[in-house]
């Protein structure tokens, strides 16, 4: 077995791949690594040949790129060949010698590396007092040589970050200004001091808004992070826990999913230290009780802390908690990361107005309370309504399942371009008794203005003039929702023929920043007919945490719900250019 493992590992195998061959899993696998001394002798015979190997083909191409070098290139003259014309013949070759200029990049990243404290961007050397940690250009004291290495990819707010020794410290900054890799070298330190206090394997809690940011953001980034250092890992996706195997400091990490109702399940365990990313993402109304049940849990150890990384959304929880003096702020830029493009950093502040750009760019906090909702929206941006003959063959429906008014709108993409064309803001006077289903009231009269084929084939008399194909984006609490009839309401449209798309509802301020980033892009337009849409727009501002604000007054309580509508439908096309995660890693190299 151990000839096996030293010869897969020095092939180049991956640890899948050695495991499978054994027929043992990656749990047995990682576990003999950590206790079986033979067993990982082999494995690191193995990967240190190979890493051998590729280390000396990495530093030579590394030399040519540093230093430049020549390589010889042929060109080939050719004549037509009257006796075969499909085989030309050759009439010269030739050969040039050609240089390749030394490369930038690679000039720079061989400085930082080599000797990283005199080539720090800026040739960073101020003094500056973190906690009870002195720092002079990022060479930290009182620590050991691995994590001076660590800590010197650190910018200065990430160094803070990790290294202070407050309880309670929350890192607010603008989009990829690096803080989910702070907080992953966070729990690293963190794992290593508890360690050394005598708590074995400890467990950690990480939590965030959703289960997309939770996949596609820090399992990514932890993932790459520990595959840097050689630290082995298991993510058990069924019991939401990730196993880090290090031989020195192993713990564990509880994922934790925020939305929706998911924050009352935060029971039954004990942790040693916990981190909120992107706290301010969750609504204001939920967040001190998040927070209180999160303290709740640290009862692993003496000094438990619990940290929080977001950009901030108005002055929600973590700016009330900044102003009671209860966690320690510390700000960041997204011009702090060096390692973002200056194409990301253009385009936000081309996404956003003035007072969006100090919270999405520079971290600051800001008052959102009676600003535009969708502030992007100028009357100068509508357009003409649109020709019925010549609307595409597939639309799509924003539904605002809603008792009086009950608000749909109706969008196509043309030419690159989602266009809002009509709404149905349709009033319910005689209140929410005279009908058995008012979701099947709405569906009618869409249908027969946008009929599909199933509504033409079982409902009109006669064929219609189109035939389209309708795409529902509703409100998905319709899926609980019921009728008088007792059919909830995602069950009617379905009745009707129409696909759904959808599975929960998202937050509403991703929502409209989504909506602001496509329509400041000029990528859903509306068009002049959606007068009640248009009302929508102009009159609902947000409160001071960045949410909608619906009045109790007369007017304000029909308003909103065409904004909601469309709005749904509008996240869904766009959402993948939600702008606060940048094409880059957020992180220093």
């Amino acid at each position: 077995m151990l000839i096996t493992v030293e010869a897969m590992a020095r092939h180049g195998d991956t640890d899948k791949a050695i495991y499978e061959k054994l027929g043992i899993s990656h749990q047995t696998f990682y576990r003999w690594l950590n206790k079986h001394g033979e067993f990982c002798e082999a494995y690191k015979r193995g990967k240190a040949s190979t890493d051998a190997q590729i280390n000396l083909i990495c530093e030579s191409a590394l030399e040519r790129l540093i230093n430049g070098c020549e390589y010889k290139e042929k060109r080939t003259e050719l004549i037509a060949n009257p006796s075969d014309p499909q085989n030309p013949k050759i009439q010269k070759q030739i050969i040039t010698t050609k240089k390749i200029m030394p490369n930038l990049g690679a000039i720079i990243w061989w400085q930082k590396n080599r000797d990283g404290l005199r080539w720090i961007d800026g040739n960073y050397q101020e003094q500056q007092q973190f906690g009870d940690k002195r720092v002079i250009g990022f060479d930290f004291v009182e620590i050991s040589e691995s994590e001076i290495k660590a800590q010197a990819k650190l910018y200065k707010h990430q160094a803070q970050f990790v290294n202070t020794a407050h309880l309670y410290p929350a890192l607010v900054g603008g989009y990829g200004s690096g803080k989910t890799f702070s907080g992953i070298r966070r729990f690293l330190k963190l794992a290593e001091m508890r360690n050394k206090q005598g708590i074995k394997d400890p467990l950690f809690f990480y939590g965030a808004p959703t289960r997309e940011l939770i996949d596609t953001i820090f399992l990514l980034e932890l993932e790459e992070t520990l595959q840097g250092y050689g630290i082995p890992y298991k993510h058990d996706q069924k019991g939401h826990i990730f196993y880090v195997y290090s031989k020195d400091f192993p713990f564990r990490i509880k994922l934790l999913t925020l939305d929706k109702d998911n924050w009352r399940r935060i029971i039954g365990f004990e942790a040693t230290d916990g981190w909120l990313d992107e706290f301010d993402i969750l609504p204001i109304k939920h967040q001190p009780e998040i927070w209180r049940k999160c303290i709740g849990r640290l009862r692993k150890c003496d000094k438990a802390t619990l940290a929080i990384t977001t950009t901030p959304e108005g002055h929600k929880y973590v700016y009330q908690l900044h102003e009671e003096k209860k966690i320690e702020l510390i700000t960041a830029s997204s011009d702090d990361n060096k390692s973002l493009p200056q194409s990301y950093l253009d385009e936000l502040e081309g996404n956003y107005d003035e007072q969006h750009i100090k919270m999405y760019k520079h971290g600051e906090f800001v008052n959102l309370a009676g600003m535009q909702a969708i502030y992007q929206f100028k009357r100068s941006r509508l357009i003409d309504p649109l020709n019925y003959d010549d609307l595409p063959e597939n639309l799509t429906v924003g539904i605002d399942f809603n008792v009086d008014p009950f608000c749909l709108t109706v969008s196509a993409m043309i030419d690159g371009v989602k266009i809002t064309f009509d709404e149905f803001y349709i009033r319910n006077l005689a209140g929410a008794g005279s009908y058995e289903s008012y979701t099947d009231k709405a569906m009618n009269i869409l249908l027969a203005k946008y009929p599909n084929q199933f509504y033409n084939d079982n409902y009109l008399d006669k064929n219609a003039k189109r035939v389209f194909k309708l795409e529902a984006r509703p409100d998905m609490t319709g899926a609980a929702r019921k009728t008088s009839a007792g059919t909830t309401d995602l069950k009617i449209i379905r009745k009707y023929m129409l696909t759904i798309k959808g599975s929960c509802n998202p937050l509403v301020s991703e929502r409209l920043k989504v909506a602001n980033i496509s329509m400041a892009k000029e990528q859903w337009k509306i068009t002049s007919n959606c007068t009640e849409l248009i009302t929508d727009l102009e009159y609902v501002v947000t409160d001071q945490y960045g949410e909608i604000v619906k009045d109790g007054s007369e007017q304000g309580r029909y308003r909103g719900h065409l904004l909601d509508a469309v709005t749904y439908d509008v996240y869904h096309e766009f959402k993948h250019i939600n702008g606060h995660r940048p094409t880059v890693t957020a992180r220093c190299l």
